[in-house]
């Protein structure tokens, strides 16, 4: 990629009217729902979605309330194989954003120039990208219950049941095609992201282990002392004092 422009939604849109760019543009939808709209089609946007748009195709937004976007625009007319749009989403760790992010600090701390290290930054997006649109196909249902306990996996208010409410099927059924996408239950999943958030705030000094949990989403710390114990071997506190030891940081 030697020549692009990346830019940052600040007030959030409520629609993008039809244009073209001479290169693949790529968009990160960072907030907000929506309807992407190419020539006379159209398909869904929301949070966490990568849409790469190829050469001269016509696109815009539409959107019920308002979104927010990053986005980068090449001139690069061969950036991803045929000439379709690709869309895809990013992981759990937000991988995508966190690339695209630095990309857009690199590139207004540069004046737009581009400097080896941002040009080493975009071709790993674009690697992360192909990587992710090579995988099998993920369920919708199963993938919007993953997303809501990625959105919402600190909040102690979440529920199981909670992050599968206005699907279609029943609780035993969704648990079962979750479990069959992804590999662990999401219950287990949901553990897993918070025993990861556990370990990372642990090393904060100074943090009580009632802060902890709370922070990971879990009112009573006894719980939360016992589960992480299950799962690490050590107490909070041991973790705390000797988060180095653990071999899993």
């Amino acid at each position: 990629m030697t020549q692009f422009t990346v830019a940052k939604t600040f007030v959030p849109l409520s629609d993008c009217g039809s244009h073209t760019h001479g290169g693949w543009e790529i968009i990160l939808n960072l907030s907000g729902r929506g309807e992407n709209v190419f020539d006379e089609r159209t398909s869904p946007f929301y949070p966490g979605l990568i849409t790469c748009v190829p050469p001269r195709m016509a696109h815009g937004k539409i959107c019920r309330g308002t979104f927010k976007d990053i986005y980068i625009t090449t001139n690069e007319k061969n950036l991803f194989p045929g000439g379709r749009v690709i869309t895809t989403t990013d992981d759990e760790f937000k991988s995508i954003e966190k690339i695209m992010e630095m990309i857009h600090y690199a590139y207004f701390r540069d004046n737009g120039l581009v400097s080896a290290g941002t040009a080493e930054l975009c071709a790993a997006l674009v690697q992360l990208i192909k990587e992710r649109t090579r995988q099998r196909p993920v369920n919708p249902y199963a993938e919007r219950i993953r997303r809501v306990i990625i959105q919402r996996f600190s909040d102690p208010e979440l529920s199981i049941t909670s992050a599968m409410e206005g699907l279609p099927y029943s609780v035993d059924y969704l648990r079962r095609l979750f479990t069959r996408e992804f590999g662990v239950t999401p219950q287990q999943y949901l553990i897993q992201l918070r025993m990861e958030r556990a370990r990372q705030i642990l090393k904060q000094p100074g943090l009580s282990v009632t802060e902890a949990a709370l922070s990971c989403g879990f009112y009573d710390a006894r719980y939360f002392s016992r589960l992480f114990r299950r799962e690490t071997g050590q107490t909070p506190s041991e973790y705390a004092r000797h988060p180095s030891s653990f071999l899993s940081t």
